[in-house]
This record gives C-alpha cells, structure tokens and sequence, in this order.
C-alpha cells in the first residue's frame, strides 16, 4: 500500500467517525456525555472528528500536490450560500421548519 492510499483510507475512516458523532449530537444532545468518553460532550467530540478530517485532507492533498484552501473566507462563503440555497428549497418543500438560521460570519 501506498502512502497515498493509507491517508484516503484514514480520511475515509475519520469522515465515518463524524457521521458517528453528528448522530450523537443529534439522537442524545449538544451536551450529553458518552459513557465511554467522559472527558468530552457529543458537540467537543463533533468538532474534534472535523478537525481530524481536516488534518487528514490536508495531510492527503499535500501529498498529491493538490492545493488546499484550508480557510479561505471566499471557499467558506460559496459553500455556506450553496448550503443555504439547499435550505431554503427544503423550507418551500415544507421539509426545514427550524426558524434559526446559520450565524453570519
């Protein structure tokens, strides 16, 4: 095995693990506790499997030479507004009821 095909199998595996804790997040609550991982609430453990796979993309597209546009403030902004477009189709399908939107930033 290569080392690119390691870090798509590590970025596979820490996307799954975001999947994992977005369901916790979702079925027991924010601030719930896992049992098995006391030192951290469902939403610390969200964003630490994020930052995981932003290191991993990272790491992988470095090694491809891929540019990487880690923060970039115009990538965020053009996938936030795809984001929003997306909800507000689901609003008009009666789909999206929650009245919070996404915080500006």
């Amino acid at each position: 095995m290569r080392t690119s095909n390691y870090l798509f199998w590590c970025l596979a595996e820490e996307c799954s693990e975001v999947q994992k804790a977005a369901s916790k997040c979702e079925r027991f609550g924010n601030d719930s506790i896992d049992p098995d991982n006391p030192k951290m609430t469902n939403i610390q453990e969200l964003v630490d499997e994020i930052q995981d796979v932003r290191s991993r993309a990272k790491m992988l597209l470095q090694l491809l030479k891929v540019p990487y546009m880690d923060d970039s403030i115009d990538n965020y902004a053009f996938r936030k507004e795809k984001v929003e477009h997306n909800m507000e189709i689901a609003k008009k399908r009666g789909i999206l009821r929650d009245k919070r939107s996404v915080k500006k930033t």
